[in-house]
Order: structure tokens, then sequence, then C-alpha cells
């Protein structure tokens, strides 16, 4: 392990995180095998960055899937709604892979996450939200778990619904066959098992914020 990676391990980072959150963090775990992943790498993965290392957190059940029954609705204020099949979205929208951070409000996060998908920007255009669309709302399978963004946000470049991870389809308990990822904002943002997504003229209360969490999500302010 160099001197720099031993130091980011024992600095002032560990501010406000549990020492566990924090090695998960920085080392991808809190067991030797991690730490050493970390500091030599591991060939023919991602090392550290393994999906194993995602704490799954979730208000209610994984859903069952069948992929040929699933629909993405897009509605509410917008000129050209849409319900598409999985490979019907897969067609109409350019895949995209991105590699980008991923922060739980916990205190814990998972470095150069590769995620493959759409980006959301690009599903706006083809629907044309109305001028009084102002926010968008998107939906979980399971019928529990909503979440919002504004209009800027869902049209930021690294704003992404995601359908792969590390290459590989979604896990169902990473939101198969499809969630939604913002970067700069903590995870509890990106709704999983996305079916619906609805364009509003104000600001949805997503199911933590209505517990007290910010509406911004934020990780850096």
């Amino acid at each position: 392990m160099t001197r720099r990676r031993f130091l980011k391990a024992l600095g002032l980072g560990m501010a406000g995180l549990s020492l566990s959150g924090y090695m998960v963090y920085v080392f991808g775990g809190t067991s030797v095998s991690d730490v050493w992943k970390m500091a030599v790498g591991s060939k023919g993965s991602d090392g550290f960055r393994a999906l194993e290392n995602f704490r799954i957190n979730s208000v209610e059940p994984t859903p069952e899937v069948k992929i040929g029954d699933y629909r993405l609705q897009v509605d509410g204020l917008v000129a050209n709604p849409v319900m598409w099949a999985f490979d019907q979205m897969k067609q109409a929208l350019q895949e995209v892979e991105q590699t980008s951070n991923f922060h739980c409000v916990e205190g814990w996060g998972i470095k150069n996450v590769r995620w493959t998908g759409v980006k959301l920007r690009e599903l706006i255009q083809r629907v044309q939200p109305l001028p009084t669309a102002t926010h968008v709302t998107f939906y979980s399978l399971g019928g529990v778990y909503t979440e919002s963004l504004t209009l800027a946000e869902a049209q930021e470049d690294e704003t992404l619904l995601a359908y792969q991870i590390y290459g590989q389809d979604l896990p169902p308990q990473q939101g198969y066959p499809l969630r939604v990822i913002i970067p700069r904002m903590f995870g509890y943002k990106g709704a999983k098992w996305v079916y619906r997504i609805e364009f509003t003229d104000r600001q949805h209360m997503g199911y933590w914020e209505k517990y007290g969490y910010n509406v911004d999500g934020v990780t850096v302010r």
C-alpha cells in the first residue's frame, strides 16, 4: 500500500463518518482482502469497486420483473408522451457508458462505478416538455418509492437512466431493469425499478424527503 493511500484512509476525511463507512468508501470494504485489492489491484475485474460492496437499502420488496412485460411510461406535461417496451427504449435512445462515484447519505460510497444506460436529457428532448413543466417525478414498480428532480437537474450531462452496472444487467436488488443515477447527489435521489416518469409543474416530495431528507440531495454544498 502506498503512503498516500494509507494516509487517505486515516486522514481528515473520517470526520463525520463511521470507521466502517469510511473504509468502504476508500477501500471498498472493511476486510484485509478489501484493502489488499485497493493496494495492488485485481486482474480481470473491477477490483475493490466490485458490485458486492454496495449496501442494499430499500423500503419495498424487490419486484420480480419479466422484461417482456415491462413498459416505461413517460407522461404528464409533455407534447409527445411515450409508452416503450424495454427494447423499444434502447432502440429509441443512444446507449452511453459513464464512470462516476456513488455516494450514500449514510456516509459510505463506491468510487468509479461503471454504468451503462441512456441520458435522461435525450429522453426529455424526445417527449418535449410543455412550457409549464418544471420538474420530473420517478415512480418505482413497487408502488412505494418516488423521487423527483428539477427539469434542469434532469437535463444535466451525467443524469442517467441506467440498465447495466459493470457491463452486466442490473441485479434485481440494484433496480433492474432501470434506475436513475445522479452522481453529484446522494443515492436516495436515484429511484430504482423505474416504470413511470411524469413531468409536472411542481416539486414532488420523495419518500425520504417526507421524513426530513433534503429535496436537492447534493453531496457537496
